[in-house]
């Protein structure tokens, strides 16, 4: 290679390296205006935005009462989340939680009797007016039952009662056992409110010196469940009246005593025991037991007195000639569970 060869490459190199500079000049010039103020080219440790740095101080200045800002706005925030928390956590407080639970139980609890004593209450309205309809003859002024239909349909009916102004209108029945009709209605079909039924140890015709009769204690005062009216005095002393028809005749009723008696009392619950020799003995313990009482006639059927009338009618329907006659309607007391209220009535029969 000769010397001008050499000094030709020597000037081609540096023309194209002055070339490249202007080139890169012109390139890094044109990069820095279409950036503006959002390039950033740093050159040691400094940095060039494509801007004034003279007003470095200001944007300084800015940042900081930008931080500021920033710094309130997050203690707000801060303290909003704080009271948020807070209205959760009282929100979620376990004793509240556990108190509106209660409640809730308590009320469900309370509706559930209520709503099943109202089904019961409409169940036994609806089946009394049917039987009252079907058996019950009223024409004239004259109440009568038609046992034969009655019977024909359930056996065990042995009676019909009826007490004034209260809510007590209903067939009576006698059961193989006083478990039986405790689930059963005048039917003989399942309820869970049963019928009214006459104790197995009393007789049919009613005419033991003391008859018992038990029934539930409806909320409503269904069943026997009015028998609690006669716990206010005035309303003992003001009501009481009724009628029981049997198939061998018919007794005028009136209450002279209401009771509350333990469920294992012996001189209610064990009627077989009273006779006319002993049914002194009955009438002093239910004088002397009883919340209210009113007087009776207790004179036996034949002697001559105001009771005349009531001694024909006894004979002609064959019950005990001598002593009182009773009759007892026993339910559920609202006293205690093992409490009952009692009701007793005497029983007149009259002559048709």
């Amino acid at each position: 290679m000769d010397v001008d060869d050499t000094f030709g490459e020597g000037m081609d190199r540096e023309m194209n390296s002055g070339i490249n500079r202007d080139i890169n000049r012109d390139i890094d010039r044109d990069i820095h205006k279409e950036a503006g103020n959002h390039a950033d080219y740093r050159t040691g440790d400094r940095t060039y935005s494509g801007i004034d740095h003279s007003n470095t101080g200001n944007i300084d200045i800015h940042k900081e009462n930008n931080n500021e800002n920033n710094t309130g706005t997050a203690l707000d925030d801060t303290e909003s989340n704080r009271k948020k928390r807070r209205r959760r956590k009282k929100k979620r407080d376990p004793i509240t939680m556990l108190l509106i639970a209660a409640m809730l139980i308590i009320a469900v609890a309370a509706g559930i009797p209520l709503v099943r004593d109202l089904r019961f209450s409409l169940g036994i309205r609806q089946e009394n007016e049917a039987l009252r309809a079907s058996f019950v003859i009223d024409e004239a002024g004259s109440h009568e039952i038609d046992f034969a239909a009655l019977t024909a349909m359930n056996p065990d009916i042995c009676g019909w009662i009826t007490i004034d102004d209260t809510r007590i209108d209903f067939p009576l029945v006698q059961g193989s056992s006083n478990l039986e009709y405790l689930n059963k209605n005048a039917y003989g079909e399942n309820a869970i409110y049963g019928a009214i039924f006459l104790d197995t140890r009393s007789r049919t015709d009613f005419g033991d010196i003391f008859s018992l009769l038990h029934g539930h204690h409806m909320a409503d005062g269904n069943m026997l469940g009015d028998v609690d009216l006669f716990e206010e005095e005035r309303f003992f002393r003001q009501h009481g009246t009724g009628t029981l028809y049997t198939p061998e005749g018919t007794y005028a009723l009136e209450a002279i005593a209401y009771m509350v008696v333990d469920a294992a009392d012996p001189y209610i619950f064990e009627p077989e025991q009273w006779t006319a020799e002993n049914a002194g003995e009955l009438t002093d313990y239910i004088s002397s037991e009883s919340m209210y009482t009113k007087e009776w006639e207790q004179t036996a059927p034949g002697e001559t007195s105001a009771a005349g009338d009531a001694a024909q009618a006894n004979t002609a329907v064959g019950i005990d000639a001598a002593g009182p006659h009773l009759l007892a309607l026993s339910t559920c007391s609202t006293h205690g569970d093992r409490d009952r209220s009692i009701l007793i009535l005497t029983m007149t029969p009259t002559v048709k």
